[in-house]
């Protein structure tokens, strides 16, 4: 008899499920609007998921830890240090997500700074010629 945590019944339609979604989100991160950076960490971690997700079925519903426990804990030892990694990578995503906007925040204040910029320049050239070209000085 198999002595299995989860019924292969229920882990391996779970499991297909689970990486045709991580091939369709692989698809995704195709698009060109996708920053390189950010597809090469993304696809990474689903790569280790993808891993990750066979050992913990394998885990779940083909080893037998009443006949071969050994076996069991190198199994989901592999699975806790495969999803460790997928947290690991997901951290250098954040970190790559807040460079990623920080730097379009800077490019947006310099595009901000230099419209306001020429604004000014145009109002007062306006104003300028308003006063036949006169500039106002004021006493000091």
């Amino acid at each position: 008899m198999l002595a299995a945590l989860v019924h292969p019944a229920i882990t391996i339609p779970a499991a297909a499920a689970a990486v045709a979604l991580i091939a369709w989100y692989w698809l995704r991160l195709s698009a060109p609007d996708v920053p390189d950076t950010r597809r090469r960490l993304r696809r990474a971690s689903m790569a280790v998921m993808v891993v990750f997700i066979f050992v913990s079925v394998g885990a779940m519903s083909f080893v037998n830890r009443q006949t071969n426990q050994s076996q069991f804990v190198v199994v989901w030892s592999i699975a806790i240090a495969l999803l460790l990694i997928v947290v690991f990578i997901a951290f250098l995503d954040v970190l790559n997500n807040l460079r990623i906007h920080r730097r379009i925040a800077a490019a947006a204040a310099a595009e901000a700074r230099a419209r306001l910029t020429q604004a000014a320049l145009e109002a007062r050239q306006r104003r300028d010629q308003g006063r036949g070209g006169r500039a106002e000085t004021r006493p000091k």
